[in-house]
């Protein structure tokens, strides 16, 4: 058995998505170094109506139909998704949603369901302490 040296690049690996509540589509580094995707430059979304799945493929032509270029920062990528969403009428607003993704191999898709988010976080507006120092919270709320 030959061991590989494990070399940390980013806090997780985990295989994760988030929505934001403007809108936009998170992709974190570690899911993208997970599946390898980091060197990718563009996205297409999909939709499985039936499923209500929503499913995105990591492309290299940026000619390709409704391909959407992606620019890979150091904490991921984020997409405008916002027609998307509001196309497939699916809720965003208010709080940002973190979703499990897998891997499609039939479709070739990274696919997750937005009616059911591993994790919904609410982003509360920076406030005054009675000191005057702001004070910037996030708190955990309960799924369902």
């Amino acid at each position: 058995m030959a061991f590989k040296l494990f070399q940390r690049e980013t806090r997780s690996y985990e295989a994760v998505v988030s929505i934001w509540p403007r809108g936009q589509l998170s992709i974190p580094t570690g899911t993208l170094k997970r599946f390898r995707l980091d060197q990718k430059k563009g996205v297409q979304l999909f939709f499985d109506d039936d499923k209500r799945l929503i499913g995105i493929k990591f492309i290299d032509d940026l000619e390709a139909e409704g391909a959407m270029p992606i620019a890979m920062r150091k904490s991921g990528v984020v997409v405008s998704f916002k027609p998307f969403l509001d196309y497939h009428e699916i809720e965003y607003a208010g709080f940002t949603r973190k979703f499990k993704i897998e891997y499609d191999p039939e479709n070739d898709l990274y696919v997750f369901d937005p009616a059911n988010p591993a994790e919904k976080v609410a982003q509360q507006r920076r406030g005054k302490k009675s000191g005057g120092d702001a004070e910037g919270l996030t708190q955990q709320l309960p799924l369902g």
